[in-house]
């Protein structure tokens, strides 16, 4: 599997193909998220949700700027969402990536 994702070269390829969903949304974003913080986010949000912002900044280990675009990318992304009590759970297609990201770092 690692060498099938070495042999697929660029991001773009490597969003579509194995996390479902385009770069073009991502466009504003691209360069600035660390894929690896988003997969935090995602991890903490699995294990912890529905958490609020602050207790989220916390687990993940960034302030609260940097909390607030990794989440707003999340929720454009739409694999976070926000309920009315400000706190964010993921949704059906964040659970799915979550599970591809933990089958393929236990590989």
């Amino acid at each position: 599997m690692r060498k099938e994702l070495q042999e697929l070269g660029s991001g773009r390829t490597y969003n579509k193909i194995i996390l479902g969903y385009s770069s073009k949304s991502l466009k504003v974003y691209h360069g600035r998220i660390d894929w690896d913080v988003a997969k935090r986010f995602l991890h903490m949000i699995y294990l912890n949700g529905p958490i609020r912002k602050t207790p989220l900044a916390m687990k993940t280990g960034v302030n609260s700027s940097t909390c607030t675009k990794y989440v707003g990318w999340l929720i454009e992304v739409d694999w976070v969402t926000m309920n009315n009590s400000d706190e964010f759970n993921l949704t059906e297609a964040g659970l799915a990536v979550y599970k591809r990201i933990k089958w393929q770092d236990d590989v």
